[in-house]
């Protein structure tokens, strides 16, 4: 009967470890923020984020580029300048692993060439002045 429990244990055991040894995590790479909208000119900085096969996260370092590169520039480093107005993607790679970011650039609005201000209207009762006066007015 003992030796028929210790057949069964092992049993048992083998049954979990072949059940949980088919249960591999895949590895894999994040991008954040998982979406951008920008404005030719803008900045972002970008961050990769390495998941092992634990789903432990992990700063890294990871290779970055745009598509299409006439978009925007992306340095070693993650930061992104939008330079032509478009739609792209921005992708990370770590050796076999790959995430990538879709990425929406707006053309910069149009600042106006001159700045309005609001109207000031000076009325001035009957003065009387002569060559050589001056008058002094604080606007409020």
């Amino acid at each position: 009967m003992l030796r028929l429990l210790k057949r069964f244990r092992a049993l048992k055991i083998g049954l979990l470890l072949l059940l949980f040894s088919g249960f591999v995590f895949a590895q894999e790479l994040q991008i954040s923020p998982d979406e951008l909208e920008l404005t030719v000119g803008n900045t972002v900085q970008l961050e990769a984020i390495f998941v092992d096969s634990n789903k432990v996260e992990h700063d890294t370092t990871v290779i970055w580029s745009v598509d299409p590169h006439q978009l925007a520039t992306v340095n070693n480093w993650g930061q992104l300048v939008a330079k032509n107005e478009g739609v792209g993607i921005v992708i990370a790679t770590l050796g076999e692993l790959a995430d990538t970011v879709d990425m929406i650039i707006e053309a910069k609005e149009d600042e106006p060439d001159d700045v309005l201000l609001p109207a000031v209207e000076i009325v001035q009762g009957d003065m009387e002045m002569f060559v050589g006066d001056s008058v002094q007015y604080t606007v409020v």
